[in-house]
């Protein structure tokens, strides 16, 4: 059997599955808890900038110094995301989890004491608070490659996508309730007292992870095991990789679109359409509610043609017509002249984005095989490159040929990703063990 003819087997055993599946109250609980924990994580990265300006006043930082406080963060993340997933497989997803939830309960609780008194006054607050975001951004990076492990070993593969789509809705709402919830206790309690509670929140989070994955791990011992043992080639293979390398690829495309709406929606709406400040704010909240609600949405569609059609499929459909249309929304929305039309269309440009996002976990779940974790960490790198470099070359474009085209070359870079998903087989990882499988009953 050749590897092609291996993933048509598994594509169709997948297409007619068994009757719906039903998860456990075990696995639920893993799950939520798991979202929770992700929501927390995503919460303590955008804190720090609610409470930026307050700091800075205290202790007259510089907007550089605050800025560089900031990028801190995102150096350390984006440095150990790759090695990031060699540890997620290496190490129990309890264990891999914990150092998300409780690093950054304990960092955010060193946030409160990075002034003087306290750390600020042996180090200095500039390099305090650097140190501190240069270690969360450290704990922080397993996170997805920790979370694609369990969903690998916990999760029935009939509901992969769903469960992924869950859990990049977390990014949303940990960075959306972040801005009025941390700067409604700054206001009552001050920015000390309200790190503290963010602290104790995520730790107490963390340990109700720690405590019930205790007892799950030993009921689940052999599954885990089986599940999750690393191959024994080295990680390193999956660079040399075609399907992930291009699922990471693809994804970079994403997070160039996404990390666009992200960073200048705001300014677009305020200073380029001229909307104000006020109604500027409520439609940027308005663009994160949809990628919010659409991101599980996506999951759930991708799981409902899985069973109908086959995985691979659904995982390429999905993808292929969200982003395509996504693009086509913010064409057209960059055109419109109507406030509310434009906010309507591209908010649906951005739910549409999240909505393809469970493809690319779910998919690289399959590639990984018993590298899940590092499959996770490849693919989150290409998210962040593209992340990375939106803020600045959106700007670049739009001082040089106007807004419009740096909007437009938005949608040009979109549409790449989606090119690329003709080229990718995501069932490749499932072919492969299969194709192993089938050699080893046949000899």
């Amino acid at each position: 059997m050749t590897i092609a003819q291996a993933a048509i087997v598994a594509d169709n055993a997948l297409a007619y599955p068994s009757p719906e599946v039903r998860l456990s109250v075990e696995q639920r609980l893993i799950i939520g808890l798991m979202f929770a924990i992700g929501v927390l994580s995503h919460f303590n990265r955008i804190i720090m900038s609610i409470a930026g300006p307050t700091i800075m006043t205290e202790f007259s930082l510089s907007p550089t110094q605050m800025g560089s406080v900031y990028t801190a963060f995102l150096v350390s993340y984006m440095t150990l995301m790759a090695p990031s997933g060699f540890f997620a497989d290496r190490v129990s997803p309890r264990f891999g989890l914990s150092v998300v939830g409780f690093g950054a309960a304990i960092l955010g609780t060193a946030t409160a004491l990075a002034g003087i008194p306290g750390l600020g006054t042996i180090l200095g607050v500039f390099p305090a608070l650097l140190c501190i975001r240069l270690c969360l951004g450290m704990t922080a990076a397993p996170l997805y490659p920790v979370c694609g492990r369990v969903t690998a070993i916990w999760v029935p593969k009939e509901k992969h996508a769903r469960v992924q789509g869950l859990l990049v809705a977390a990014a949303g709402l940990g960075g959306g309730v972040a801005p009025i919830a941390f700067s409604w206790t700054i206001a009552r309690f001050g920015w000390r007292t309200s790190f503290c509670l963010a602290g104790l929140v995520t730790g107490s989070i963390s340990a109700c992870w720690w405590y019930y994955l205790g007892g799950v791990r030993r009921r689940a011992r052999v599954r885990q095991l089986a599940a999750s043992q690393p191959k024994s080639m080295p990680w390193t293979v999956l660079l040399r990789d075609r399907d992930i390398i291009l699922l990471a690829a693809s994804y970079l495309s994403v997070g160039y679109f996404e990390f666009l709406f992200f960073y200048w929606t705001y300014y677009y709406f305020g200073t380029v359409r001229q909307m104000g400040d006020r109604a500027s704010a409520t439609y940027t909240t308005v663009l994160f509610l949809a990628f919010l609600v659409m991101s599980p949405i996506g999951g759930w569609a991708t799981d409902l043609l899985a069973s109908k059609y086959g995985t691979r499929t659904a995982r390429r459909a999905v993808p292929i017509f969200c982003l395509t249309l996504s693009a086509a929304c913010l064409f057209c929305g960059t055109n419109l002249k109507a406030a509310l039309p434009t906010v309507a269309i591209l908010s649906f440009a951005m739910g549409l984005a999240g909505a393809s996002e469970a493809s690319y976990w779910s998919s690289a779940i399959d590639i990984g095989r018993g590298q899940v974790g590092s499959a996770c960490g490849i693919l989150n790198t290409g998210g962040n490159i593209g992340g990375l470099v939106a803020p600045v070359l959106t700007p670049f474009v739009a001082a040089r040929f106007g807004w419009d085209w740096s909007l437009y070359g938005g949608c040009a870079i979109l549409l790449l990703g989606v090119l690329t998903w003709f080229f990718i087989e995501p069932l490749s990882g499932t072919a492969t063990d299969l194709l192993s499988s089938s050699e080893a009953i046949s000899a």
